[in-house]
């Protein structure tokens, strides 16, 4: 009879997977970043977007500038659009991408700031690596763009 009665209670308690979800978002929002969740691929994996907004002084010229960067199979980082204004620092900006944690899909650099998603599978630690890789990557493209 306890069993009834305290089933349906112990169902509302979150998962480990949940709590773990829940301490990497608030270690997330804690550096800085916007978390947002992506549609699932196409293998049903789930991503979340872990977003940095643009906070230099010449927001207006930098946040026209849009690329990605993407993982290739070897797990280098790799742009097919990087603007023309940007391909003298490709080496530096992949450089800064090194701190992203290796389970990331994908880097965008757009109006709203740089952004990664990732499947939100890792330590609080890398939560902190993956807002400084993108601070940085936000610094590297204030420099090239003459702000």
């Amino acid at each position: 009879m306890l069993l009834f009665v305290l089933g349906p209670v112990l169902a509302f308690r979150p998962s480990p997977r949940q709590r773990q979800l829940e301490r990497l978002r608030r270690a997330a929002v804690g550096a800085g970043l916007v978390v947002k969740l992506c549609e699932r691929d196409a293998d049903g994996m789930q991503y979340a977007e872990y977003r940095l907004a643009w906070r230099i002084p010449d927001r207006e010229r930098v946040s026209a500038l849009r690329f990605k960067w993407y993982r290739d199979e070897s797990g280098i980082w790799k742009s097919d659009d990087l603007p023309a204004s940007l391909r003298a620092r490709r080496a530096e900006l992949a450089s800064k991408l090194a701190g992203i944690h290796g389970s990331c899909r994908e880097v965008r650099v757009d109006s709203q700031g740089v952004s990664v998603q990732w499947p939100e599978r890792g330590t609080q630690a890398e939560v902190e690596g993956i807002a400084a890789a993108l601070a940085s990557v936000i610094v590297l493209l204030g420099s090239a763009v003459g702000t």
